[in-house]
């Protein structure tokens, strides 16, 4: 009955992450539609690599992985827990303060330096929240890597695999667009 509960709790967490993303992606056109947001001169979610590839097909397959893995191998110490939501506060906090910067590059999120949208308040949760269970995730991996939980061997594998694909999507993003704007030079 564990595997049942684990893969029906797994499907809930891919289910509303893609419920989610769904949400973000019609806000967005709601908000340009709407003149929130305008129409030229930011990046949007349909832009960039991340909703395509990151948001809808890596993070529905983590989320499931972690949930899978949580609900099967539960409970995690409470110190994994204390520390996982600490640090999915902290590394919120941080990127939240470099999207604010004026040397970010504007996005539906962020469209002025200093400026949160509506839809960006809604994106700062749903990072947080994924971040909280990304770390988890890793207390989880580092119980099995010590013994103190058995291998899942598909679930491991197919999370990590799908982590290692986030990070390259990331970094092809912030190749091919940029994060930052260039500061003028002192002799412009």
């Amino acid at each position: 009955m564990e595997i049942e509960i684990g893969v029906f709790f797994g499907l809930l967490a891919a289910v509303l992450n893609l419920v989610l993303c769904s949400f973000m992606l019609r806000m967005e056109g709601k908000m340009i539609r709407d003149g929130r947001l305008p129409l030229k001169g930011i990046l949007c979610m349909r832009d960039r690599n991340f909703y395509i590839y990151r948001n809808f097909i890596c993070v529905t397959i983590i989320d499931f992985a972690i949930l899978y893995v949580l609900v099967r191998e539960w409970p995690p110490s409470i110190y994994a827990v204390l520390i996982s939501v600490l640090m999915a506060g902290v590394w919120t906090v941080i990127w939240h303060s470099i999207w604010l910067s004026p040397r970010h590059m504007p996005n539906s999120f962020y469209p002025r330096a200093g400026v949160v949208s509506l839809l960006g308040k809604v994106h700062l949760l749903y990072f947080a929240v994924q971040y909280f269970l990304g770390f988890l995730g890793l207390w989880m991996v580092g119980y099995m890597m010590v013994g103190l939980r058995p291998w899942l061997w598909v679930v491991v594998v197919s999370g990590l695999f799908a982590a290692g694909v986030y990070f390259s999507t990331l970094g092809w993003d912030f190749l091919t667009y940029g994060k930052f704007k260039k500061l003028p030079s002192p002799r412009d």
